[in-house]
């Protein structure tokens, strides 16, 4: 997710701001990057859990519910 990615880069020492500036220059890329990220995850853990539960699992990783609600339609 876009806010896993942020608190990694925090985490490496780069600043805030600069990781906020990228993500506001690259928000569609990021956007669908999330919304593949999250089908993925939809696709490996259908086998195990219902729909509401892989829900719950990913807004718990970050994922906006938005890009969550996308990713099912697909």
């Amino acid at each position: 997710s876009i806010r896993e990615i942020k608190y990694k880069l925090l985490a490496k020492g780069l600043k805030k701001d600069d990781i906020e500036d990228y993500i506001y220059e690259n928000k569609d890329e990021l956007e669908n990057y999330e919304i593949k990220s999250a089908q993925n995850i939809i696709y490996k853990k259908a086998t195990s859990l219902d729909e509401n539960e892989i829900k719950q699992f990913l807004l718990k990783k970050g994922y906006k519910s938005e890009n969550i609600n996308k990713a099912f339609e697909d």
